[in-house]
């Protein structure tokens, strides 16, 4: 029930691009709140109703992305680096290489293809730094993208190896390629037992 709870949805969901949100938000308020009304409003009354929600879950804070979208993308437009902005970003990029490596080894997926990835973005980096208008903001967006490609190729399809329904379903598929022996499920329901038993 906190007022807090969508803080972290936040921040969790809309990286790497979180260290700009409070940037976005005073910048908004202390240059131009005129022009930046319907953005503020947007992302500011809905957070303030659904925090006072009696019940929530963590997808409904997702209505308010595009106006923070929009009060980030128009921060990052108008205002050239600053030291902070640096070390934040840095510092998330950082965080965020860590985490490849990290989550490389706890999930065993082989060092070869974590060492492709880090290789990838590392060059990524060294380009963006010499040629880049905006290397805070380029490499902060690289380092998101490296880490979503290992993520969806190699964490996301491990951790689905868990989920009961989709394997249940692909044993059924294999084993009864006919579909004579019934498939029934008691006490629970599964679109993943469906789809992957076909």
């Amino acid at each position: 029930n906190s007022f807090f709870y969508f803080l972290p949805e936040i921040g969790w969901a809309f990286l790497p691009w979180t260290i700009f949100i409070i940037q976005s938000i005073i910048a908004a308020f202390r240059k131009n709140i005129k022009k930046n009304i319907i953005p503020l409003a947007g992302f500011i009354l809905p957070y303030i109703v659904l925090s006072m929600s009696q019940f929530k879950l963590s997808h409904y804070i997702f209505i308010c992305f595009p106006f923070i979208a929009l009060m980030v993308g128009n921060y990052l437009s108008k205002h050239k680096e600053n030291l902070f902005s640096k070390v934040i970003a840095y510092s998330t990029q950082i965080v965020l290489f860590g985490g490849i490596v990290l989550l490389g080894y706890c999930f065993k997926i082989p060092w070869f293809y974590t060492a492709i990835i880090l290789t990838g973005i590392i060059i990524a980096f060294i380009f963006i730094q010499k040629r880049a208008i905006n290397p805070v903001f380029l490499a902060t967006l690289t380092i998101g993208l490296g880490l979503n490609l290992f993520l969806s190729l190699f964490i996301y399809p491990a951790l689905l190896e868990y989920q009961g329904g989709s394997k249940i379903g692909k044993e059924y598929a294999l084993k009864e390629l006919e579909k004579k022996v019934p498939l029934i499920e008691l006490a629970t329901w599964s679109f993943a037992v469906e789809f992957y038993a076909g």
